[in-house]
């Protein structure tokens, strides 16, 4: 009787993790098929505010402000706004130098949600059309400002660029931007393909001003504020635009510690959010049919794509052990269709796996479940990554 009951048990859950490789194949194979959107000549140049929240990152922000100054796209019609919380005086000495705006900011808990508002309050009387938003470690390529421009003027008033990698030394920052690019060929690329809302990843976003002022102001995120931002958007029915013409550099983690306390972050957010919208997202697809809404809810308990492959190969062995090679089957049609998905997303991924990157995904794995077991308390407080100076010139 215990053992029926184990294999039931057993077959029955690895029916419900097959719908997670499903979904990921769905999309992966959708994203092959993206194509950059095209936009009408913009019959003015919009004035836009490039907020760039930066945290004890004085390691960085010179190169990424410096950078961000270098857009084609005209200088009057645009301002760099560098919100300096816990920058050194000197730090903010040259910025102002470049010359960038500095909005110094003082927080007894720092967060990026704070930070931004603080920032929107005190330009809410300058005439800002839209709001690019990098992170402290970006650097915005030229063009990026003219293609949030067409499709502001094509009436999109969320727009997602592609972050690529900027650091590619070592195993870590090619395993984590081999990752970002499944992530992108999976959330951004597929949903844009199948006509649903790309995912937001925290920076090289541009809103209309009067959309994300009125959301940062009813904000209290403390992590994950992207995760907040495209669910709130979507519950409300706005449409979110992915770009990948419009890019930004985005610095990859380079060690185990850093991975970890990112992942950590990142996954308490998720769960936080999965908690708060999943039941609601669910009444919501049931009475209005709002599919965007419900499918970034999934993707709150979606595992992260490392955990689920691990957990998938492991169970394939397991449940053979214990309850026979039938109750083994599922878990290894999910194993098969993770594997099927990545593949798939690999050449988006643009990333070249060497061996030593392989003997590095232990750690890799092991900084995941590191990650996952803070995940419980991550969320309750800001959780910052150290960034470094990149070695390209600006």
């Amino acid at each position: 009787m215990m053992s029926a009951l184990l294999f039931w048990v057993l077959f029955g859950l690895g029916l419900l993790a097959i719908l997670f490789p499903v979904y990921l194949l769905l999309f992966a194979i959708s994203g092959l098929r993206y194509e950059h959107p095209r936009f009408p000549t913009p019959r003015f140049h919009r004035k836009l505010a490039v907020l760039i929240p930066a945290y004890r990152e004085d390691t960085v922000i010179l190169e990424t402000a410096r950078t961000a100054l270098h857009q084609d796209y005209p200088s009057d019609r645009f301002d760099v706004i560098v919100i300096a919380d816990g920058l050194r005086m000197d730090t903010i000495k040259r910025l102002v130098q470049l010359p960038v705006r500095v909005i110094p900011v003082e927080f007894r808990k720092s967060t990026k949600v704070k930070a931004l508002r603080a920032a929107v309050q005190q330009l809410a009387d300058d005439g800002y059309d839209a709001i690019t938003i990098l992170d402290a470690d970006n650097l915005m390529q030229p063009g990026f400002l003219n293609r949030a421009n067409g499709a502001l003027e094509a009436g999109f008033r969320v727009i997602q660029g592609l972050r690529a990698p900027k650091n590619e030394q070592g195993a870590f920052a090619r395993l984590d931007g081999i990752t970002e690019g499944f992530n992108t060929n999976i959330f951004r690329r597929g949903h844009q393909v199948l006509g649903l809302p790309s995912a937001l990843t925290g920076s090289g976003m541009t809103f209309e001003w009067s959309l994300f002022e009125k959301f940062i102001m009813a904000s209290e995120a403390i992590g994950g504020f992207d995760k907040e931002l495209e669910l709130t958007l979507t519950r409300r029915g706005e449409s979110i635009l992915y770009d990948e013409a419009a890019v930004v550099l985005d610095e990859k983690v380079s060690s185990s510690a850093n991975l970890a306390r990112q992942r950590s972050r990142w996954m308490g957010a998720q769960w936080h959010y999965a908690r708060l919208h999943v039941c609601s997202a669910f009444h919501l697809l049931v009475k209005e049919r709002n599919v965007a809404y419900a499918d970034k809810a999934f993707q709150m308990i979606l595992p992260p794509r490392v955990l689920l492959l691990a957990g998938t190969a492991s169970m394939v062995p397991l449940s053979f052990l214990i309850a026979g090679p039938l109750a083994s089957l599922p878990w290894l049609l999910a194993f098969l269709g993770t594997v099927a998905a990545l593949l798939i997303s690999l050449p988006a991924a643009h990333g070249r796996i060497r061996f030593a990157d392989l003997l590095a995904l232990p750690l890799v794995l092991f900084s995941y479940l590191i990650g996952l077991m803070r995940s419980v308390r991550a969320n309750r407080s800001f959780v910052h990554t150290t960034h470094h100076a990149s070695n390209q010139s600006s």
